[in-house]
């Protein structure tokens, strides 16, 4: 077999493997002392932790993506100390966010911003902002791949998210 042949096997597999592993149920998760909820995948392995700061986090991953759910209870934070914040957990630069959408007074939010970063390899899809128990940044993470396979199901992941 030519290498370009052996190079499209492998990547069909890679996008198969990675469309399986994100096309499983999605189940709503929901913190009362964090005043969150949202879905999640059925199998996902969840770890928490509390983050320097004050920020206490939830890691919730697949075999293909991770969505982080970090929030700050108290103080509401401005949007550029959420948005500094989401850059040095993701370690992509500001330069690379694009803001997708923003409102306010919606599902909780007292306001929020849908930002999206990319490059070759990866898909980010953060939401931040302010609700009535204090400041949230969601992120999800995943391949290019994965997210042009389950792009329906990562935005409705992002309209998920609840905050009371």
């Amino acid at each position: 077999m030519h290498r370009f042949s052996w190079a499209l096997v492998l990547f069909a597999c890679t996008v198969l493997s990675s469309v399986a592993a994100s096309a499983e149920p999605w189940v709503e998760f929901k913190s009362a002392k964090y005043g969150i909820s949202m879905q999640l995948w059925k199998s996902s392995k969840l770890r928490s932790k509390e983050e320097k700061g004050g920020w206490g986090m939830l890691e919730a991953k697949n075999d293909v993506a991770t969505i982080w759910a970090i929030a700050k209870l108290g103080k509401p934070h401005t949007p550029a100390e959420i948005e500094d914040y989401g850059i040095q957990v993701t370690g992509v630069a500001s330069k690379y966010w694009k803001l997708l959408s923003k409102g306010e007074k919606t599902n909780g939010w007292v306001w929020y911003r849908v930002y999206q970063a990319s490059d070759a390899k990866w898909v980010i899809r953060a939401v931040l902002g302010v609700g009535p128990k204090g400041s949230y940044l969601l992120i999800l993470k995943t391949t290019t791949a994965d997210e042009m396979a389950n792009r329906a199901a990562y935005l409705a992941w992002v309209k998920s998210v609840k905050l009371f």
